[in-house]
């Protein structure tokens, strides 16, 4: 295949990843609103984030392989269809039910598309151009959910939460029309395999028998649900409790995937002088000093938006170096099966996300308490996982 005839390929799939990951949490500063419209619970609207999470999480295990089969084109718009017919759905949605399932639907079509983007962009491209692109994928990654919660919370404030879930329509519809009649088919059809689901359920069950995979694995999976824990509580306690407008809300959880990114560039500058390990424990380390602010901001029961916010930031720059570190401790102990591997790793992580803000909604109380509590049970798994994974690994 031509890849210079194929340039805007890349420009395609990560504008159709900004768009999914923008979707998990662009309502966020609506929730409050959906709440008093179905007159329903926080916690049974934080499910609507699990769910998503779960259909994210769940999707790559079977779409991957499919792609190999089918070839990526035919996938990829596979799952834009499904984002944008789910899409519609959460835009009509007349119930918390029907939006639950909507959800679920949405993070579905957009976990193909995840997944089956990224084979794409490594059937067109090896070694260092690959390595450019995944790095400004990465980076679309990080900035996306951040910035979405600021579009979400000004389109709520001029329309309704439903808007937000109509621009999400809008924007997957004119990239349906951009894959329908511009994309490429990536796979060559000599690489095409025939679908079998038997090596496919017996390479996941190797990968899962590494323990050093299954350790880091775990390790990054629990850092990645605390952070979703705080994302699904932030909103009603700032918005709620302390009474911040809600077109505001996206620029404080923006102010954090600001620190986010920072620590990602700092891991990307001194990883080969300090090495993974190092870094992976700073980030850790980080992320306890976060909570452990946090922690003393609910015994003080602090009120200030901007203060309670400043806390978070410690935790925002070592999640970059925990993410960075630990899925690539994880992945370089995998010598085949690579893309199952990673598979499993998002599956964990989301699967676990999605399970972990459920439970934390049930206690939410309106305070910081239960972000903190969840901080301290994080606290303490982490550092017993990370030990055994020394003894382990060494």
């Amino acid at each position: 295949m031509n890849n210079q005839r194929f340039y805007y390929v890349p420009a395609f799939i990560i504008a159709s990843i900004a768009l999914i990951e923008m979707a998990t949490d662009m309502y966020l500063p609506n929730l409050p609103a959906v709440m008093r419209e179905f007159n329903t619970t926080e916690s049974l609207l934080q499910l609507t984030l699990s769910v998503n999470l779960f259909g994210l999480a769940t999707a790559g295990l079977l779409a991957g392989p499919l792609s190999d089969t089918l070839g990526r084109r035919n996938m990829l718009l596979s799952g834009l269809l499904l984002f944008l017919i789910a899409g519609i759905f959460c835009t009509l949605a007349p119930s918390v039910d029907i939006l639950l399932i909507a959800r679920l639907l949405q993070g579905l079509g957009g976990g193909i598309v995840l997944v089956v983007g990224t084979a794409a962009i490594r059937d067109l491209y090896q070694a260092e151009k690959l390595a450019k692109i995944m790095s400004m994928m990465g980076m679309v990654i990080a900035v996306s959910p951040g910035i979405a919660p600021i579009i979400g919370g000004y389109i709520g404030m001029y329309f309704d939460w439903r808007a937000t879930f109509g621009f999400l329509v809008v924007c997957g519809a004119l990239l349906v029309l951009l894959f329908f009649y511009a994309m490429p088919e990536t796979l060559y059809t000599s690489s095409k395999k025939t679908f079998s689901i038997k090596p496919i359920l017996t390479n996941y069950l190797e990968i899962v028998k590494i323990p050093a995979f299954v350790l880091n694995a775990l390790l990054l999976a629990l850092t990645i649900a605390q952070l979703w824990i705080e994302m699904g509580n932030l909103p009603f306690l700032y918005i709620q409790t302390l009474n911040v407008p809600s077109h505001h809300y996206g620029i404080y959880f923006g102010s954090s995937v600001f620190i986010f990114v920072l620590g990602t560039l700092f891991n990307q500058r001194y990883v080969m002088t300090y090495g993974v390990d190092r870094l992976l424990f700073s980030g850790i380390l980080l992320k306890v000093i976060s909570v452990l602010l946090i922690c003393f901001a609910a015994w003080l029961n602090i009120q200030q938006a901007w203060l309670i916010q400043l806390f978070f930031y410690p935790g925002a720059f070592g999640l970059a170096l925990v993410i960075s570190n630990a899925s690539s401790r994880s992945l370089s102990v995998i010598t085949q099966h690579v893309g199952c591997a990673s598979a499993v790793l998002y599956l964990l992580e989301m699967a676990l996300a999605g399970l972990a803000l459920y439970i934390a909604g049930l206690f939410f109380n309106n305070t910081l308490w239960p972000i903190a509590i969840s901080g301290i049970i994080w606290m303490g798994l982490v550092f017993g996982l990370y030990g055994l994974r020394k003894v382990r690994v060494t």
